[in-house]
């Protein structure tokens, strides 16, 4: 079931490469790539029903049993748009690129739990510092979230560039706090999740400032639409990070004392 949800994971992956470039427009550059996105849908909506039996029929954990379920109706849901017909609600868009946006960090949070490292004991949390490192794991997805949001907003013309781009400082810098202490820790379960994190973070706020300054150029619109593909990739892989992160923090064991209980509340 890891391998498989590899595999949802990469052609997800696909999927948002591919959204950007859609368009009722077929002189639009790259109209023939955006061709694809319906079809890796109903695809990729065969391989998550295909998860959720699996995980479902494997005894798995309640909790992964109806991430896996929720994964597969998020999938359907995200196929309503092209029974609407060749002009769709703004508001439509926006939710169907919100929800690929979660869609990614389901599948990714699947494939976290499912593999075989998930199942072992990693060394707790340092107690006097755990609930805060808790905290700010748990916060930094909703944080990337909202962000994602505005991001889809704008990009389908319900929300000017400012919003996005101020609460874009809000969120690296509330991330930039959240990792420098998350880090100091020095866990080694959480180093490397941190790190790539933190990577991610750098090229998509370079990416969102090449986008803005591609936008206000005479430039080859395929090069925009690149631009953008890739920036909204990296988003979806940073919001993904987040909650690997977070998944990671709250799996965790509680720091026990002398006398055998919990330090840790």
């Amino acid at each position: 079931m890891h391998r498989y949800a590899i595999l949802v994971v990469l052609l997800t992956a696909a999927l948002l490469v591919t959204g950007p470039a859609v368009t009722s427009n077929e002189n639009r550059p790259l109209y023939d790539l955006g061709q694809w996105h319906p079809w890796l849908g109903a695809a990729l909506t065969l391989l998550v029903g295909g998860l959720a039996i699996g995980l479902w029929r494997g005894g798995d954990r309640v909790r992964l049993r109806q991430l896996g379920w929720a994964t597969f109706a998020v999938s359907l849901i995200q196929g309503l748009p092209y029974f609407v017909g060749d002009t769709v609600p703004a508001p439509m868009r926006i939710l169907h690129a919100l929800l690929a946006q979660l869609f990614f960090s389901g599948v990714v949070a699947i494939a976290i739990l499912t593999a075989t490292s998930a199942l072992r004991g990693p060394a707790p949390l340092n107690p006097e510092s755990a609930s805060r490192v808790r905290f700010l794991a748990t916060a930094s997805p909703a944080v990337v979230l909202s962000q994602v949001a505005l991001g889809a907003a704008h990009r389908h013309g319900a929300v000017e560039a400012a919003p996005h781009i101020i609460w874009a400082l809000v969120t690296a810098l509330f991330l930039a706090v959240a990792l420098t202490l998350i880090l100091r820790e020095e866990h080694p379960e959480l180093q490397p999740a941190g790190i790539l994190l933190a990577i991610l973070i750098a090229v998509q706020m370079l990416l969102g400032f090449s986008v803005l300054i591609l936008q206000s150029l005479d430039i080859d619109p395929a090069i925009q639409i690149i631009a953008t593909s890739a920036h909204t990739v990296t988003g979806a892989l940073t919001l993904a990070a987040t909650l690997a992160l977070a998944i990671k923090v709250r799996r965790l064991p509680e720091a026990v004392g002398e006398s055998g209980t919990a330090l840790d509340p």
